[in-house]
């Protein structure tokens, strides 16, 4: 019972990182287009 409530919580945990990553990597995408704009 508890094993499996913490392979539950794992895969949430790993698709929160992996949504986290993608913000984070769209962010910083889009603020170099902004410095080279600018530049």
């Amino acid at each position: 019972m508890f094993r499996t409530l913490l392979n539950k919580w794992r895969v949430y945990i790993v698709e929160i990182i992996k949504n986290v990553q993608d913000i984070l990597g769209v962010i910083i995408f889009e603020n170099m287009l902004f410095d080279i704009g600018i530049q």
